[in-house]
């Protein structure tokens, strides 16, 4: 919690949740008043979603991609978080194609604004991963000069690699990202500014 308030969080996105942290993010609904619905059965690669700010339509798109739009000053953005299969066996790396398959479909059939977070299992510099972005048309930032690790948090970020993304859509402007310490996980929380 005292991170959300020194960081002046607006939005926050969690993956890979145990039984004991759902209370504990249920806690955080006096925060952020709008969200997922944390009374639904989650599995592992799960998304939940909070905001401070009005979300509609929130769904459930299949292979574990939840899809909200965010109201904020009369302006709509997607939000779309996902927890990709990791591709250690040939079954989860076949689910994890297929859930890459499914967010392009979404993300080109979206009209509006667009922002996709989440444990993406793969690193900006992966085929797989440049292949995504020219797919979708979507924009991420990289700096090799200001590493932004999030996994494994037990590593120095210089040792690490990033795995969590920000991706967003051309009518949205980045204004900073970065990363904090991790709070008992095994990724570091990535945290960004936008502008649009």
């Amino acid at each position: 919690e005292n991170l959300i308030l020194s960081e002046k969080i607006e939005l926050i996105s969690f993956q890979e949740v145990s039984p004991l942290m759902i209370r504990k993010i249920k806690l955080l609904k006096k925060i952020f008043p709008y969200g997922s619905n944390l009374d639904n059965p989650l599995d592992l690669f799960d998304t939940i979603i909070l905001s401070k700010y009005p979300l509609q339509q929130i769904e459930n798109k299949g292979f574990h991609v939840l899809k909200a739009d965010l109201i904020i000053n009369n302006d709509i953005i997607s939000i779309i978080g996902v927890h990709l299969r990791p591709g250690g066996r040939k079954m989860d790396y076949q689910y994890a194609l297929n859930q890459i398959s499914h967010l392009k479909k979404i993300i080109n059939n979206s009209s509006s604004k667009l922002v996709l977070l989440g444990d993406l299992n793969m690193t900006a510099y992966s085929k797989r991963f440049s292949n995504f972005i020219n797919e979708t048309s979507l924009h991420t930032y990289i700096s090799y000069k200001n590493k932004t690790s999030t996994w494994p948090s037990f590593l120095p970020n210089f040792f690490g690699i990033q795995i969590d993304h920000f991706l967003f859509s051309n009518e949205i402007n980045l204004v900073s990202k970065k990363i904090a310490e991790s709070f008992g996980s095994d990724h570091r929380p990535l945290i960004t500014e936008i502008s649009y």
